[in-house]
């Protein structure tokens, strides 16, 4: 379903970049979880 049919370009440009910036905070996120279980695996 393509819920930006029939949008200006900029709107879909605008929707791209923020979904890619909420990629980017979860596998930020996710190299921190990462991290604090390594720590957590070795003690």
């Amino acid at each position: 379903m393509n819920y930006f049919k029939g949008a200006p370009e900029t709107i879909i440009e605008l929707a791209k970049k923020e979904a890619l910036q909420y990629v980017l905070e979860d596998i930020d996120e996710i190299k921190v979880s990462m991290e604090e279980l390594n720590i957590k695996l070795e003690e």
